[in-house]
This record gives structure tokens, sequence and C-alpha cells, in this order.
């Protein structure tokens, strides 16, 4: 059920229509989008914009009552989303990444933090990438299909592998009707 919400969130969040609610607007100002390029002198996106939205996507879904935020003491560390299913929990960190997003950088970067935080429970965890990169009227935006996947992670000497659902939100967004320009 994890996985299906979460991939379900990373569809929703590549549909541009789909308003996203983090944080309010001012009064007769639109909701704060933080997947979108930000306009002159608005702030920029961050990590934490896509920890409140998920966190906000799994509290109003079918596992409501199990989503923790920020829980202390897990792997010596704070995940920043936990579901518990009774005894097992599952860990969802998040990142911002404004260098090339590809595969290879981001399991380089964050997945052996992801990992470590299964230590102590179920060997899967989940990790979530604002893509912060610049976007130019020449490149496009990637896929879905090529903004997710399975990673798995064996730190040295270990004998089981730990897999991590990783996921990319594209930040900086603009509309397609700007590529045609």
């Amino acid at each position: 059920m994890l996985v299906t919400q979460t991939l379900l969130f990373l569809k929703s969040r590549a549909d541009l229509t789909h308003t996203s609610l983090v944080g309010a607007g001012k009064a007769g100002e639109p909701p704060f989008d933080y997947r979108r390029r930000p306009e002159k002198g608005h702030r920029a996106a961050n990590e934490a914009d896509v920890q409140r939205d998920i966190h906000q996507w799994l509290q109003t879904g079918p596992l409501h009552n199990i989503v923790q935020v920020e829980a202390t003491d897990v792997g010596m560390g704070r995940p920043d989303v936990m579901v518990r299913f009774g005894p097992l929990r599952y860990l969802t960190e998040m990142k911002q990444d404004s260098d090339v997003n590809s595969r290879t950088n981001i399991k380089s970067k964050y997945l052996t933090q992801e990992a470590e935080y299964t230590n102590t429970g179920t060997p899967f965890g989940q990790l979530i990438v604002l893509d912060l990169t610049p976007k130019t009227t020449s490149g496009g935006t990637l896929r879905i299909d090529e903004l997710t996947w399975v990673a798995s992670h064996r730190p040295r000497g270990a004998t089981t592998d730990r897999f991590v659902l990783a996921g990319i939100v594209t930040g900086n967004r603009m509309t397609p009707s700007a590529y045609s320009r």
C-alpha cells in the first residue's frame, strides 16, 4: 500500500495541473507550488516542501493513521517520514539536489543514508529527491517511468541487500507551452 501511494504521489506531482497545496499563499494569491520555477523575488523550493507534501498526501489516504514525520532514534537518525504497519516500519527520506539528477548521481549521494535507516527494520525504504536543476526550453523533462526505480544497496561485509524505491519530483518546471517558444 505504501509503494502504491508513493507512486501515485510521484505521478500526481509530475502533472502540473494538480495544484500542490503546500503552504498557504497570501490573500488572493495561489498556494505555493514547489514544482514550478520560482518567479523573481519568490523563494526557491526545498526538500521540506516535498516532505510536507507527501506527508499530507499520505495523511489523506488509506495510511492516514500510521504516518509519522521526523521520527527519532531510527538507525541513529531521524528519517523524514515513517509509516508503521504494526511492528514493521518503512522510512522515506527527502533530499533536494541542483546537480545532475541521474540515477548514478542520486545513488552515489543518497542511497547509503536511506539504506542505513533499515538497519533495525525491514530492508526496504524510499528516497524522494526534489530535482532543482535549471530547466531550459531546449531540454524538456523526463517521464514518470524514467523518474522512479528500485535500487539495491549492500554495505561491505553485509549479507542482506537493502532495497530503496527512488523517485524524483521535478522542480523548476515550466509549462509545456514554454517549450514551443
